[in-house]
């Protein structure tokens, strides 16, 4: 869905907006704020992309079956499983 290049960022710098970005959560109180300081920061698509994994983990934790996961959100299976197995580390 997004094209990102392999090149990592420096680990100071890493933290250093990590850090930013956790203040500036820390401080939300609501989720339109937290939605409206995200969607400041990222494309729609990467939002759709955050908001569907995050409702993969839920409804996994939920006991919703895989096939209902991808009809409901029309996902595959190869997320769901990433999503599952990231959840498992």
């Amino acid at each position: 869905m997004v094209n990102v290049s392999k090149k990592y960022l420096d680990k100071r710098l890493k933290n250093r907006i990590w850090g930013g970005l956790l203040k500036q959560i820390k401080q939300v109180k609501s989720i339109d704020g937290l939605e409206k300081i995200l969607s400041r920061k990222l494309t729609p698509k990467e939002m759709t992309m955050i908001e569907k994994r995050l409702a993969i983990d839920f409804l996994l934790h939920q006991g919703i079956r895989h096939n209902e996961i991808k009809r409901r959100l029309d996902v595959s299976s190869h997320t769901i499983s990433f999503v599952k197995n990231s959840l498992q580390r």
